[in-house]
């Protein structure tokens, strides 16, 4: 008889704004975990909880700060710092030791794990090309190694962001914005190259790459 397997990773929960953390190479239930935000009299405090609801707890105080991502094996955080300048930072789960990985000159939006845990993607707003309109943003995504030199950016024609890793960290899902002609989901390569649009016309945005 032959057996039916599934996709690596199909059977982890996609939660918007929340993160399946999995530790060591046999996921299970009692490992995951979902990374929210709670709002209180107090501020505003990021939290984890397993998904049976039991085990909640606050995460240490990480400043004024927003989108925050854990990496897949859920030791790392990576979030866009807010207080006193912009800046994407990291720090372990478990106690809080921040590290600046990046200051782009305007805020950096969105930052994203790869896979491998060895990767951020975020984007950030750029000077615009020759003919872009005006007062209209334009923006590129960046990868940054951290401790490995200066991000690189993905150069693109295009208004590009809202990234999400494919699943083997070779490429990216974006949203790109034409000049006047609406916005389109399209992939490209980590190293730059490779654009590919796969919707014309419309307004589409946000993608996310199935784990």
């Amino acid at each position: 008889m032959s057996r039916v397997t599934s996709p690596p990773g199909a059977s982890r929960p996609v939660v918007l704004l929340a993160v399946a953390a999995l530790f060591g190479l046999a996921p299970s239930a009692r490992a995951e975990k979902i990374l929210y935000e709670r709002v209180t009299s107090q501020g505003e405090r990021w939290w984890l909880i397993r998904p049976d609801g039991s085990h909640a707890r606050p995460l240490p105080f990480f400043g004024t700060s927003q989108w925050p991502d854990l990496t897949l094996d859920g030791r790392r955080l990576v979030f866009t710092s807010l207080t006193g300048f912009s800046a994407l930072m990291t720090s372990p789960l478990a106690h809080r030791r921040l590290r600046v990985v990046w200051r782009p000159r305007d805020l950096g939006w969105y930052p994203r794990w790869s896979p491998s845990g060895k990767r951020i993607a975020a984007t950030t707003e750029v000077e615009p090309p020759s003919g872009w309109p005006e007062n209209s943003n334009f923006f590129q995504v960046f990868v940054i190694q951290p401790g490995a030199g200066r991000p690189r950016r993905l150069r693109t024609p295009v208004s590009m962001r809202f990234q999400s890793w494919s699943p083997d960290g070779r490429r990216l899902a974006v949203t790109i914005q034409r000049r006047g002609r609406g916005s389109d989901i399209a992939t490209i390569r980590a190293d730059g190259s490779g654009l590919r649009v796969l919707t014309h016309g419309g307004n589409n945005f946000n993608p996310d790459w199935s784990r």
